[in-house]
């Protein structure tokens, strides 16, 4: 992973060890920014990944904040570099995180326009004087061709009249592709 310290203070994100009341837990975590006056402002950056074009892809990834006193925040966003400026398509809108416990969870499906390495990045933008901005479970996964056919509508079971164990279901089957072609 690539770290960046967009606002250069002594903050920044760690790997973090440690246990809870069951058992041992780690995860990666932006440091708390207690008595600063600026936001944070820090990216953790995935490895580069392939990824090719014709095919729906899912970011997922969840977050918690330490203390729910301290209201932590965080966008996500892709680019076809590791830097902040190559960041420009955003997967995750600023978003407040409140739960102590990661439930929090981002689940994204995206379309790159040409096959390459892609990199995915998670911006810790938290106001001033919080706490710990933690992130667990980052994962990206291939789905189907956007060629393929698009959910079903219309979908109706309906029980047998007589009580035997059979069911009648009906649907319409799509005109459209993953990608809105026909």
């Amino acid at each position: 992973f690539t770290i960046l310290n967009a606002n250069n203070d002594d903050q920044t994100w760690e790997w973090y060890e440690g246990s809870n009341w069951i058992s041992k837990i780690s995860y990666v975590r932006c440091k708390y920014s207690l008595g600063y006056t600026t936001p944070m402002d820090d990216w953790l950056i995935t490895p580069g990944i392939k990824l090719e074009k014709g095919y729906l892809y899912e970011f997922a990834f969840e977050a918690q904040t330490q203390y729910a006193a301290h209201v932590e925040r965080l966008s996500a966003h892709f680019g076809i570099a590791p830097d902040p400026e190559s960041m420009v398509n955003e997967l995750v809108a600023p978003t407040d995180i409140t739960k102590e416990e990661f439930g929090d969870k981002f689940r994204v499906q995206l379309t790159v326009p040409a096959d390459g390495v892609y990199y995915f990045g998670i911006h810790g933008i938290s106001d001033p004087d919080k706490y710990f901005l933690g992130v667990d479970n980052i994962s990206i996964e291939k789905g189907p061709s956007t060629n393929s056919p698009a959910s079903i509508t219309d979908l109706k079971a309906e029980a047998d009249k007589n009580g035997e164990l059979k069911t009648t279901i009906t649907f319409t089957a799509p005109s459209k592709n993953l990608d809105g072609g026909n």
